[in-house]
């Protein structure tokens, strides 16, 4: 049997269900954040907020308030207006421009207005907006030293170029290929417009290619790099470098883990003992023309005086050392000759110039030592 509801009882029914389900509560709106400027106050012009300006002596402007009979205009550093203002003063006029020397470059400061109504009254302050003094980049330097394409250079040269106006600090590069790639020396926030090269950058007898840029507003603003100079250097030996032979007297070598070492030690720390020395070249010891022999370059060498040795050294013990040759005397023993301890030979780096020729004599022979 089929049953069939009629319309009414489906009318019912449904609002029987409504009734008891109940209908959804419409959720709430939030209403947006007001960010605009409150009423009745001066509304703020230029510069926009979070903008630059780039002039020391910017000029701040604002829409005229009604009835003001003058402005109360406060800027600072410090966004809470706390620290001494930059500017605090009351003019008649709807813009002022801040003073030379008040400000600094790459830095906020923050401003606000309020009118004043005349009798004591004025209004709130307006919103606060912020600028910062970011300046035009500056022009690409002039180079001046090393002239371009010179050549017998130092190989401490100093890069000399002429001051750029608006220039806060310099950055230089030098490389041994004009694409700066890689990069040798990369030394930025220069104050003046010169740089003496640093020791252990350059060599002799070796091609140079130099530029410089110029930044102000704490680096926040750079100019375009300056011309690519190039210059090359005096030819000669490596500088700050000690080189020269060992050639041994006999051939009763030490057994590893025992190796020969030619070394540097400052006049002040002699006679060495087992100290350790102040500079140092590990030997490659090879037999040429019926001889031991090793050629050698200590590096890096800062200037003054050093009495150089070949020792012996284990490779486990640091100060294992038995001194095999003192220059100046080669192979005479303490025990025969005072030359090592009283008269050894003294070689000097002076303003970075490298030695040649520092050769030597040695034993090789574990039973022969110097000291």
């Amino acid at each position: 049997m089929t049953i069939r509801i009629s319309s009414f009882v489906k009318i019912a029914f449904l609002g029987v269900f409504l009734l008891l389900t109940g209908c959804k509560k419409e959720e709430s709106v939030q209403s947006p954040v007001n960010n605009e400027p409150e009423e009745n106050t001066v509304l703020l012009v230029e510069p926009a907020n979070n903008g630059s300006v780039n002039t020391y002596i910017p000029l701040l402007k604002w829409d005229a308030f009604n009835g003001a009979a003058a402005y109360n205009i406060h800027v600072s550093a410090d966004a809470n207006f706390i620290t001494p203002s930059v500017l605090d003063t009351n003019i008649a006029s709807t813009e002022v421009n801040i003073p030379q020397g008040r400000l600094g470059t790459g830095i906020y400061y923050y401003w606000k207005v309020r009118a004043d109504l005349g009798n004591g009254n004025y209004t709130s302050y307006s919103q606060t907006r912020r600028f910062r003094v970011i300046l035009t980049p500056p022009a690409p330097p002039v180079l001046l030293q090393p002239l371009n394409n010179s050549v017998d250079q130092s190989f401490l040269p100093l890069f000399d170029w002429e001051d750029t106006p608006t220039a806060e600090t310099y950055r230089i590069q030098v490389s041994i290929n004009s694409s700066f790639i890689p990069v040798l020396l990369d030394s930025s926030f220069i104050t003046g417009s010169q740089l003496q090269a640093p020791y252990f950058f350059f060599n002799t007898g070796t091609n140079y290619f130099w530029k410089v840029n110029a930044s102000n507003s704490n680096g926040m603003s750079t100019g375009n790099w300056s011309e690519i100079f190039s210059f090359r250097t005096i030819d000669g030996p490596q500088p700050s470098s000690i080189s020269g032979r060992v050639r041994f007297a006999e051939t009763n070598f030490i057994e590893p883990p025992f190796r020969y070492i030619v070394s540097a030690y400052k006049i002040d720390r002699w006679p060495p003992g087992t100290l350790l020395p102040d500079y140092n070249d590990t030997l490659n010891i090879q037999f040429v023309n019926n001889e031991f022999i090793a050629d050698y370059r200590i590096i890096n060498v800062i200037n003054g005086s050093y009495h150089i040795t070949v020792y012996a050294q284990t490779r486990s013990i640091s100060n294992d050392i038995v001194h095999k040759s003192v220059y100046g005397c080669d192979t005479a023993r303490v025990e025969f000759s005072n030359c090592a301890v009283i008269n050894p030979g003294t070689v000097m780096i002076n303003n970075g110039i490298g030695l040649t020729n520092i050769n030597m004599l040695s034993w090789a022979d574990s039973s022969k030592s110097i000291f």
